[in-house]
C-alpha cells in the first residue's frame, strides 16, 4: 500500500491512542506537539502518561479498548501490544470513517505516523509506508543532526522574502537558483546561526538584488 504524503491540522482535534506502552508514550508526545486533545485508552500506563494524565494534559481512560472509546474521535493509533486488539481498533476506526493508524501494521490503516523532525515552521518527515520503523527512526536522527534549529531562522527567513523571490518576475528554476544563492552565502548563514534574523533578512535583499543584476 502506498501513502500519499499530507499535513492535518491537529489542533483541538480529539485523537484517541489506544495502549499506553512505550510505543503509545511516542505517539502521544507527537500529536500534543501539534496541539492535538489526546485521549488515552489503556489499563496500565507508562509513567510519563501517568503523569500527564494527572496534569490533565491528556485524558487517561483507565480500561481495556471499547469501541465506544473512539466516539467524536477525529484520529486514531492503535499502540497496544495485542495483535487482536489493534485489529479491532482498526476495524472499528475504518466503520466510522474514522483516521486510523495502527503502530504494528500500517498497512492495516488508512495513514501513516511519520518520523518527523520539526524546526520552528520547516517539518522534515521520514516514512517508509511501514515497510522499516526502525529506518525512519534512524533517517530522523541523521535529519536532527544536519538540519540543526538554525533553520528554524531560514524558515523564518524565506517566509519574509517570498514576496522579493516574486518580484524579481524570476521561473521557478530562477528562483530555486536564488534560494541556493541565499542558502550558500556564508554572511547569511553566521547572521541565521547567531539569531540575527533581521540583519539576515537585510543581507539576503541585498544578496539578492545583486545576484539578478
Amino acid at each position: 500500500m502506498k501513502f500519499y504524503p499530507i499535513q492535518v491540522d491537529l489542533n483541538g482535534k480529539r485523537c484517541v491512542v489506544v495502549g499506553g506502552g512505550a510505543v503509545a508514550e511516542r505517539k502521544v508526545a507527537a500529536l500534543r506537539e501539534y496541539g492535538a486533545m489526546v485521549c488515552v485508552v489503556a489499563p496500565e500506563v507508562t509513567e510519563e502518561l501517568r503523569a500527564l494524565a494527572e496534569t490533565s494534559s491528556v485524558t487517561w481512560m483507565e480500561s481495556v479498548y471499547h469501541p465506544e472509546h473512539l466516539d467524536g474521535a477525529f484520529l486514531v493509533i492503535a499502540a497496544t501490544d495485542n495483535r487482536e486488539v489493534n485489529a479491532a481498533v482498526v476495524r472499528d476506526a475504518q466503520e466510522r470513517n474514522i483516521l486510523v493508524c495502527a503502530a504494528d501494521r500500517f498497512a492495516d490503516g488508512n495513514f501513516v505516523s511519520p518520523s518527523t523532525v520539526v524546526r520552528g515552521d520547516l517539518m522534515l518527515t521520514v516514512s517508509t509506508s511501514g515497510q522499516s520503523p526502525t529506518l525512519a527512526a534512524v533517517l530522523r536522527e541523521r535529519l536532527m543532526d544536519e538540519f540543526g534549529e538554525e533553520w528554524a531562522g531560514y524558515a523564518q527567513l524565506f517566509g519574509a522574502l517570498r514576496q522579493d523571490l516574486k518580484a524579481h518576475g524570476a521561473t521557478e528554476p530562477m528562483r530555486k537558483s536564488m534560494t541556493r544563492h541565499v542558502l550558500d552565502d556564508p554572511k547569511i548563514r553566521a547572521l541565521v546561526c547567531d539569531g540575527k534574523l533581521l540583519e539576515a533578512e537585510a543581507q539576503a535583499r541585498q544578496c539578492l538584488s545583486s545576484w539578478s543584476e
